[in-house]
């Protein structure tokens, strides 16, 4: 989910937890683009 460049993911954590992880979304493509084949 992306809200105002904010990617937000949700995750689930030993079958017991759901979590969620955030980063700025312009962040993410850059390391992204580093890894382009």
């Amino acid at each position: 989910i992306v809200i105002d460049d904010t990617l937000y993911v949700y995750y689930g954590a030993a079958d017991k937890r759901c979590c969620l992880a955030t980063a700025k979304l312009d962040d993410v493509l850059d390391d992204l683009a580093a890894f382009r084949e």
